[in-house]
């Protein structure tokens, strides 16, 4: 399959990561266990796709580590960038023309939110399958998957600093064996301090990711707490008004 000069920019992007055929990790899979609980499906996985194929990272639901690139519903989902849904594949005009063979998964519902680099590339996605189809999701559902995407993106993004950290604190000790200049001690060391930064910077988000997440069962608590609340300050004003006339 040739690419082209934007996918090849993108592909490279993602080997420079270098989580493709990386052993599973806890924090993975919990993310893909979340988006398969929260949406009620079967079906949820971490993908990373490179020039040929999409990888699972993590996932719920199947038993392949990787389909062909031809299969992956989530290359549109890194063509637009955005969060994508298809509440019927049978009815979708670009999958009922290229659905895949007897080999491939049979699905009827997808949605699927990109895993986003700082600088816009999409490495992959998080995605929830069904096997038969669905209503497509709400804004506020978008956005919950959206956050998932982002939360995946920071721990690819914590991976790889980590793995810059143990690089050069690894070159450092190398470099103090054998007696190294002073100045080349200092630039290792700065490069790693420049690593724990970034990891760092993963845990000073935005104003954008802090907002809270408010699900149906959360929404739910906060309305009879406010209830309660409501209540209260009544009682309060009456009990207020009551000593003021009895004075």
């Amino acid at each position: 399959m040739e690419l082209g000069a934007e996918e090849a920019n993108r592909v490279a992007t993602l080997v420079k990561y270098n989580i493709m055929d990386s052993d599973a990790e806890e924090p993975f899979d919990r993310l893909a266990e979340i988006a398969a609980e929260l949406f009620n499906a079967p079906i949820a996985y971490v993908s990373l796709v490179d020039g040929y194929r999409q990888w699972f990272k993590s996932k719920v639901g199947l038993s392949a580590h990787e389909m062909p690139r031809d299969w992956a519903f989530g290359a549109r989902t890194i063509a637009r960038k955005a969060v994508v849904v298809i509440a019927d594949a049978a009815k979708d005009p670009e999958f009922a023309a290229g659905a895949p063979g007897p080999r491939g998964p049979t699905v009827r519902f997808f949605a699927g939110a990109p895993l986003l680099t700082a600088d816009g590339q999409a490495l992959g996605a998080i995605c929830v399958v069904d096997r038969r189809a669905r209503k497509t999701l709400t804004g506020h559902e978008r956005q919950l998957l959206q956050h998932l995407a982002d939360m995946v993106m920071e721990q690819i993004e914590l991976r790889r600093g980590l793995r810059r950290i143990k690089a050069s604190l690894t070159k450092i000790a190398r470099l103090a064996g054998g007696r190294p200049a002073a100045d080349e001690i200092v630039g290792e060391c700065d490069k790693a301090l420049g690593a724990v930064q970034a990891v760092n910077n993963l845990t000073t988000r935005s104003a954008r990711k802090r907002v809270r997440l408010v699900t149906p069962r959360h929404a739910a608590k906060k309305s009879a707490d406010d209830e309660r609340r409501d209540a209260a300050e009544r009682r309060e004003r009456r009990e207020r008004q009551r000593r003021e006339r009895a004075g």
